[in-house]
């Protein structure tokens, strides 16, 4: 769920129906409680069918320049038989972006980058391609770029960087699966696409959770550190570059559980919640040491 940014009253949602299918919906607070939709009021804004039960996604952000971005996985099943994530006529395994406010449903901002591609059928709601299952991303706060966690098949989990205002970027799936070779038939050349910052495999975790960019103020050491999880491990990881410009990682400790989304509040400290619903503050709990160790504690009620 995701607020307007010009019109707190009024909040977007990505879910899926019954039938299975995606559902991009508008509604507004309920003007007797503001902590309740008006059930009343949604407005369905974007339908994209699903072939299979898996791989739906489920995520959505306003993005600073105000439009409306929405990471898809490539449909299901295994191996994305039908090669949606690299198939401009499908909406299945993208980043989409599109424009929501003020308009009944949506329109499609001036800079699309595949709409003049010159193919009838390519959606022009693409920014991005070559995503299986991109479960949580997330803005900077500070330098605008697209952090991705996407879930892999059988022997990566990644987190891909999508620089700020960059679009028509391939991030590989199913030709590359992280780092290693996935499906090879019909690809184009390894250069075509844009590998991730950072990927580990089965030993590690199978699910990963990406999270946020610390831009909090209360831990310094943590700053432009990005913390990320495994849903099904529970391992912690932050990320940091280097002066020059190398991904650094560092694992942490696990956490008892199923580490299934972050968030940040307004002052941009971060949260993690557990599929159980507890959900826990990032701190860090270092003294003198430059390079962050981030643990969890329970947030306490006051």
């Amino acid at each position: 769920m995701v607020f307007e940014p010009t019109d707190p009253s009024i909040f977007y949602v990505n879910y899926t129906d019954t039938a299975g299918d995606t559902n991009i919906a508008r509604y507004r607070v309920s003007s007797g409680d503001p902590n309740k939709a008006d059930p009343n009021s949604r407005q369905l804004v974007l339908f994209v069918e699903q072939p299979y039960s898996n791989h739906n996604a489920g995520d959505l952000a306003f993005g600073p320049d105000g439009h409306l971005y929405i990471p898809l996985g490539d449909g299901g099943d295994g191996g994305d038989p039908q090669d949606r994530a690299q198939n401009l006529n499908e909406l299945l395994g993208k980043m989409l972006r599109i424009h929501v406010t003020g308009v009944p449903t949506y329109t499609i901002p001036s800079d699309k980058p595949y709409a003049n591609d010159t193919a009838p059928n390519t959606r022009a709601e693409i920014w991005s391609v070559g995503l299986r299952n991109p479960w949580r991303f997330s803005f900077d706060r500070v330098t605008n770029e697209i952090y991705i966690g996407d879930v892999g098949q059988g022997a990566r989990e990644e987190i891909d960087l999508l620089p700020n205002n960059t679009p028509a970027q391939n991030f590989g799936w199913d030709c590359y699966e992280g780092n290693l070779d996935f499906e090879l038939t019909g690809c184009a050349p390894k250069t075509t696409y844009v590998f991730p910052i950072f990927d580990y495999g089965r030993t590690d975790g199978r699910a990963v959770t990406g999270g946020f960019v610390y831009r909090g103020s209360l831990y310094p050491n943590m700053v432009g550190h990005y913390i990320l999880a495994d849903y099904a491990s529970g391992n912690f990881w932050d990320l940091v570059r280097n002066e020059q410009g190398q991904w650094i990682s560092k694992k942490h400790g696990v956490l008892t559980g199923h580490p299934s989304t972050f968030g940040e509040d307004a002052d941009g400290e971060l949260y993690v919640a557990d599929l159980s619903g507890d959900v826990y503050r990032v701190q860090d709990t270092t003294v003198v040491t430059p390079t962050s160790t981030a643990t969890l504690s329970p947030t306490v009620p006051p």
